[in-house]
């Protein structure tokens, strides 16, 4: 098991804190990222039994996942439960994306390995729907940087938090874990926002990717200046009548338009706010105004 990175929760108080987070109502579908031996997933599925909900749980190991449908139907929860044996980035690109994608989670929960942690948020963020709640054990400085915000933002709190507002609810000991880890973990809630638009379709598709590419440069260096690192991007001033020959902008017209948008050139991208970010996207980096 410690090749997949691991850890079982063993401190049922802590458990019955991650239920409680979930917030459960009536339909809920959760999905739970690397059961294990079930130790989460049997109290969720009695939650579910008593709300009409449902859970998929995505384990990796084929030997866990067996073991762990066979406790499930001893403990009556069959119908509840659904066991898929699959790497969980897979099944979020295989089965909720294909071209017969499964029916939606509304939310998600799970113990969240740390070579997974980034990858998984990134995936998570570009489902459609997005989950309304994910609730997520995940290594304690992850959590901490997650929900940062000024100055102490990161492109990690500023990818997540485009989506979601996010907030570390509780720390974990490590020696609630078995085997133990080598650093405690945190449990954190990512609730679902609207995006910053009020647009639908095309337009908002359009904010998305100008909002993702400001991140990508302004965070390429992130102890360099908002000023150097877009010069550096190359990105285009669309804002006002955007134009398919836009030239890139000069340095003068970044610090221009960063001073249009309440900005100082020479600020570090750990000052922005994810509106900051955005506004950058509209006004370099794709996303026109006024149309």
């Amino acid at each position: 098991m410690r090749r997949l990175g691991q850890h079982f929760m063993k401190n049922e108080t802590v458990i019955g804190k991650i239920v409680a987070a979930l917030e459960l109502s009536a339909g809920d579908t959760i999905l739970e990222i690397g059961p294990g031996h079930g130790e989460l997933t049997l109290p969720l599925a009695g939650k579910c039994a008593a709300h009409g909900g449902r859970v998929i749980a995505v384990e990796r190991d084929e030997a866990l996942a067996a073991a762990l449908a066979t406790r499930v139907k001893e403990a009556g929860f069959a119908d509840r439960v659904e066991i898929v044996a699959d790497d969980i980035l897979s099944f979020l690109k295989t089965h909720m994306r294909g071209a017969a994608p499964r029916p939606a989670f509304n939310k998600i929960t799970g113990n969240i390995p740390y070579y997974l942690t980034g990858h998984l948020l990134r995936e998570i963020g570009e489902l459609d729907p997005r989950p309304a709640l994910a609730v997520l054990m995940v290594q304690k400085e992850v959590a901490e940087r997650t929900a940062a915000h000024p100055p102490r933002m990161n492109r990690l709190a500023a990818s997540v938090q485009y989506w979601a507002d996010a907030t570390t609810l509780f720390s974990v000991n490590k020696e609630d874990f078995s085997p133990a880890p080598k650093v405690d973990s945190a449990v954190m809630r990512l609730a679902r926002k609207g995006a910053p638009t009020a647009e639908g379709g095309d337009k908002a598709r359009a904010f998305s990717l100008s909002y993702y590419a400001a991140l990508r440069a302004l965070f390429a260096q992130p102890r360099k200046t908002l000023l150097n690192n877009i010069a550096a991007a190359g990105g285009e001033r669309t804002g006002g009548a955007a134009s398919a020959t836009a030239a890139p902008v000069t340095r003068g017209e970044i610090s221009a338009g960063l001073s249009k948008l309440g900005l100082d050139p020479s600020l570090r991208p750990q000052n922005l706010s994810v509106d900051d970010v955005a506004g950058i996207g509209r006004e370099f980096f794709g996303a026109p105004h006024g149309e």
